[in-house]
């Protein structure tokens, strides 16, 4: 989440449920990810328009500390993917030893068959 937008809201519900699932497994949060670029709200956008809009829009944290790690990325809700491809693919340039996704819960919506999910 944008700095700005967490100001706004004041909570961070993906970074809660992280920080939470990390006690109930033993396992470490680290905030991996950093979003720089404020964007448009996915839910908000067309399919075609989720392919583009977050591109550039995170950077890895500390790559010395990821490089290596086996990472799970902890997100709220997943409706095309293109949250995660892009999470994952900025993870990806600090080399961990893997990455790993998971949601609480998946938007029902029909996109068409080159969907990441």
């Amino acid at each position: 989440m944008h700095e700005k937008d967490f100001k706004n809201r004041g909570y961070n519900q993906s970074q809660l449920l992280a920080q939470e699932l990390g006690k109930l497994l033993s396992v470490p949060y680290f905030d991996a990810l950093e979003k720089v670029k404020r964007t448009k709200k996915q839910h908000r956008l067309s399919y075609a328009k989720r392919k583009t809009n977050l591109r550039g829009a995170f950077r890895v944290a500390d790559s010395e500390f990821i490089k290596g790690k086996n990472i799970l990325i902890i997100d709220d809700i997943v409706t095309s993917g293109y949250t995660l491809f892009e999470c994952c693919k900025t993870l990806s340039k600090a080399e961990p030893g893997s990455v790993c996704c998971a949601t609480i819960a998946r938007a029902g919506n029909a996109y068409p068959k080159d969907t990441i999910i």
